[in-house]
């Protein structure tokens, strides 16, 4: 059954004269409709909608979800082809006001047909039904238009087709939306808010919550990130998904909305229910870390959606907005603030605390669905007894923070900076460019590197010329000494070897100067240095080849320490110091796929060694460190159950030395063992992870740039090792297979991860996700009973202060140094189930007044 417009302005239009495509649907009373953009090419040569690749995928995405495809009414925004398919263009666009009225017609017909809800597929379908904003934001919320019928808007299958397969998960449950929708009517939630309580209002609130042992969403608004600098300017309360009691504690502007009395006692309310009440967070580790820090600790986080939404799909994102999306009924509202230039605090009162109570309500309109999904997934266990065990713990870890030696960090700065200045000098020297070229300009280095010249080349030579030719200008202004200095990278600079590598386009369209583009040139250059070297004759033209390709090599080594120390001197000397002297990083225990920890605000897990002693102990106190002994690896080898490896660590063995041996066939007496000891440590892990051949290769050109091997060496080297680790490379392939036919990684403990994207990631995920995983869950399980036992001995003054992947660092009260450090070895050295095998991981612990004396030999510590 087709739907033929009769409306449409099609003699204005500038489409007609297009084939028309008209609706269609299969049977006499739909309940859903899929709205599209416009017909493609298929579409246009067989006169239906929604038949193309496009239509295919949209097909395959409503059958998962259980939709019927046939009892579908397929349409779209405008009935005619428009140019190379490009809706967008001008010709699309005043086909769309042509087009109009017939499709106001059509929606007239499918209301009178009992169409329960619409799909709108694209941001053109979206805003043909009055719905504002971007398709990325708007997805999957059920929207209300014209009167009261109801929409979804979600991806065109275009954007999906264009390599955006991770979000393939997401749109399908936009259609599971549709289909839930088409068969019972739409509820929008009722919002009864209170948004100007009294105190009499806070304590009948915390009252019921407390006598009914209510489940209570909260939500807090602050004004800043830090607790150290915040002030809680409201907090959301709700104990069910359309009721709200906001609480707020200014007015637009600033001022109080309580009086000094009616704080005291509000405040004493709060605090009653955080220490008595089930809560609910969406992100409780922030949530929980301002509310103490302001003076309401919470006792019992019953709940977290953030963290039940991780276990269930940790690939996905975990922000509210999205999660409502899937679970809730709230149309999208997040923009009512994250899209405001105005700060919250200058906001209207009612808009901002509308904003809040909407955080609050939704928190109990997923929470169901998401327990539901976790039972469903087999996760729960992974949420209740670690995700949210890990809470309290990272807390405190965050509130106690790390203390900073500043003036080390300033003399640490001075030095780096030395550092830089001494390889600028160096570069300088190799390639022989003047003062005035900047490593750090883009169209420099493409000068050197790629020979291109800037395009202000011109305009810099027909400026100076004016100088030449009018002797009113002067030449001791700043402007000529910036344009000379120009000329001067223009005449002087010579550019490097020009190898046969393929470089990429940057963002900008220019060819790209990275750390990616340097290793592309240099493993072109080590290759034809090969090349050259396998010569029976070389002629004195190889030999001069041969000079510039080592000046190359030695620009490219030399400058990839320049930027490795040049980002210390400007990232790791400035860290977040707050007024305790201390930096307190964020943890997130949703911040990765795998379910290994993160942190932010310093990144715990990226401070490099060369900084790592500014971090130091209290007076009279010390810290120490636990270290699992190569846990991803051992996990590797029982997981896989490879014998080599498992006797190598059985045997007490050096895996490291173990390893260099079987990948590059040399000993110890070899003059560049600890070059080839390191190549293998990142080749290990680097495998380990899913990494191909090639990625890891490019990563050793960065971490170990002093190992000279061609790219074909090193894939032989590779190809042995497989051949000697037979039960890792079967282990492998069963795990991509399994990943294959399922989209489904497990760790030891049953945390599950489903896998997204295109084959080669699946692949990558499928092997790094056992194994981080399941080390990075070894770890977590450590800090929730180190934590608990710190707690029972607080004479020892022990507080967790970093985790950084495999090592827990502990600062504590020196004469306790033997208790804490046994107790840690203790814990973390539980045995676990990898695999058929019952292991213990060995923990090495060091001790230090900082943090690189724990890692240095004279801070070993032996603990029986």
């Amino acid at each position: 059954m087709q739907f033929k417009r009769t409306k449409c302005n099609c003699k204005d239009c500038p489409l007609d004269g297009q084939p028309k495509v008209w609706s269609i649907c299969d049977i006499d009373k739909p309940s859903i409709a899929l709205i599209g953009e416009a017909p493609g090419e298929q579409e246009a040569l067989q006169g239906r909608p929604l038949v193309g690749p496009s239509g295919s995928l949209a097909q395959q995405a409503a059958q998962r979800a259980g939709i019927l495809w046939h009892t579908t009414h397929r349409m779209n925004v405008i009935c005619c082809r428009p140019p190379k398919n490009d809706i967008t263009s001008m010709d699309g666009e005043l086909a769309i006001q042509c087009c109009r009225p017939g499709f106001d017609e059509e929606m007239a017909y499918l209301k009178k047909k009992g169409i329960k809800v619409y799909g709108a597929l694209g941001v053109t379908a979206m805003k043909a039904l009055g719905i504002e904003g971007s398709v990325m934001k708007q997805r999957g919320s059920v929207h209300l238009f014209g009167d009261g019928q109801v929409a979804v808007p979600t991806y065109h299958p275009s954007y999906i087709m264009r390599g955006n397969w991770g979000e393939e998960v997401t749109w399908v449950n936009d259609f599971l939306k549709l289909r839930e929708l088409s068969l019972k009517k739409y509820q929008a939630p009722k919002e009864k808010f209170n948004l100007f309580p009294k105190v009499e209002d806070v304590k009948a609130f915390v009252r019921d919550a407390l006598s009914a042992n209510a489940l209570v969403a909260c939500d807090i608004e602050t004004t800043s990130l830090s607790p150290f600098y915040s002030k809680i300017l409201m907090i959301g309360l709700a104990m069910n998904g359309e009721e709200a009691l906001v609480v707020p504690f200014t007015k637009k502007g600033g001022g109080d909305y309580w009086t000094m009395k009616e704080r005291a006692e509000v405040d004493r309310e709060i605090r009653k229910l955080m220490a008595k009440g089930r809560m609910m967070f969406q992100n409780a580790p922030f949530d929980t870390w301002h509310l103490e820090r302001h003076g309401y600790p919470v006792a019992n986080v019953a709940e977290d959606t953030m963290l039940a939404h991780h276990a269930i799909h940790p690939e996905l994102p975990h922000n509210l907005g999205y999660i409502v999306s899937i679970y809730g009924k709230t149309p999208y509202w997040k923009d009512v603030v994250l899209g405001s230039e105005d700060r919250m605090i200058q906001m209207d009162d009612k808009e901002v605390r509308t904003y809040n109570a909407r955080d609050t309500v939704v928190l109990h309109q997923i929470i169901p669905g998401l327990l539901k999904d976790l039972e469903e997934m087999g996760t729960m266990r992974t949420y209740r007894e670690w995700s949210l065990r890990l809470i309290k713990p990272l807390r405190k870890m965050s509130d106690y923070g790390l203390l900073i030696d500043q003036k080390e960090m300033k003399a640490k700065g001075t030095k780096f900076k030395r550092e830089c200045t001494r390889l600028e000098n160096k570069l300088r020297e190799i390639t022989g460019v003047p003062d005035s070229f900047n490593f750090g300009s883009g169209d420099h280095m493409r000068l050197l590197i790629h020979g291109i010249e800037p395009a202000s080349t011109k305009k810099v030579r027909e400026e100076l010329a004016k100088y030449e030719n009018n002797p009113k200008l002067r030449k001791d202004t700043k402007k000529y000494r910036e344009l000379d200095g120009k000329k001067r990278v223009l005449d002087e600079v010579v550019p490097l070897y020009k190898t046969s590598a393929r470089v990429r386009s940057g963002d900008s369209g220019k060819e790209a100067v990275d750390a990616e583009a340097l290793l592309q040139i240099k493993r072109a250059a080590l290759t034809r240095l090969d090349a050259i070297g396998d010569l029976t004759r070389k002629t004195d033209k190889h030999k001069e080849e041969e000079k510039e390709i080592e000046r190359l090599l030695d620009f490219i080594v030399c400058y990839q320490k320049y930027s490795v120390v040049e980002k210390l001197a400007s990232t790791f000397v400035k860290f977040p110091v707050m007024p305790d002297g201390r930096v307190h990083p964020s943890f997130r225990i949703s911040g990765t796929a795998t379910g290994r920890l993160s942190s932010s605000d310093p990144n715990g897990q990226n401070i490099p060694g060369e900084v790592q002693d500014v971090f130091i102990a209290g007076t009279g106190r010390i810290l120490l460190k636990a270290d699992y002994s190569n846990i991803e690896l051992r996990v590797l080898g029982y997981l896989s159950d490879e014998p080599v490896l498992i006797k190598a660590f059985e045997s007490g063995e050096n895996i490291h030395d173990v390893n260099t041996r079987m990948l590059f066939g040399i000993d110890k007496g070899h003059p560049q063992w600890s070059t080839y000891r390191r190549a293998a440590k990142v080749y290990v892990f680097g495998r380990s992870y899913g990494g191909t051949v090639a990625g890891i290769y490019n990563q050793l050109q960065t971490q170990v740039p002093e190992m000279r091997m061609s790219f074909k060496e090193f894939e032989a080297c590779d190809k042995k090792y497989f051949e000697r680790l037979k039960s890792y490379a079967k282990w492998c392939e069963e795990e991509i297979k399994k990943a294959r036919e399922t989209r489904v990684s497990t760790t030891a403990f049953g945390r599950k991860r489903i896998l997204l994207g295109l084959p080669d990631e699946i692949e990558r995920q499928a092997l790094n996700t056992p194994i981080q995983g399941t080390a990075g869950e070894i770890c977590e399980q450590a800090i929730i009973e180190l934590d608990e036992l710190f707690e029972k001995k607080p004479e020892w003054c022990a507080r967790m202060v970093l985790t950084v992947h495999d090592s827990i660092i502990v600062e504590a009260n020196e004469k306790h140094k033997m208790d804490v450090a046994k107790a840690m070895k203790k814990v973390m050295e539980k045995t676990h189930k990898l695999g058929k095998y019952t292991v213990k991981i060995p923990v090495d612990i060091g001790v230090g007044k900082t943090w690189a004396e724990t890692d240095s030999p004279e801070g070993k510590l032996k603990v029986a």
